[in-house]
């Protein structure tokens, strides 16, 4: 599922630097995949994908997850272009969990 104009979306703040807690890809209702992409360090939000549905932002502990209206010109460039580059943030769990099978 995807959206026709990618300037209405929801922004993943510096806020979320070292939260990492994944509670907001849970209720993202996007498939196959959430719209976020995971960093090292912090998770963003794929501008083309979201749906502005809105249910992240409550679930996000760190309060990292605001309304383009109300973020930065820096977060919402940071967000479109990790978006490009970060794996999708199931996939990265997937991926994560497969690893850690394997070691035990």
């Amino acid at each position: 599922m995807t959206k026709a104009n990618s300037s209405l979306t929801y922004v993943v703040t510096e806020d979320c630097v070292g939260c990492m807690s994944l509670a907001c890809t849970r209720v993202c209702p996007v498939l196959p995949d959430p719209c976020f992409h995971i960093g090292p360090r912090q998770l963003v939000i794929d501008p083309h994908r979201c749906i502005e549905c809105g249910q992240c932002a409550p679930e996000c502990p760190a309060d990292a997850i605001v309304h383009h209206d109300d973020a930065s010109p820096e977060a919402i460039g940071f967000n479109a272009t990790y978006a490009a580059i970060w794996p999708v943030a199931a996939s990265s769990m997937a991926a994560g969990r497969t690893a850690r099978s394997a070691e035990h």
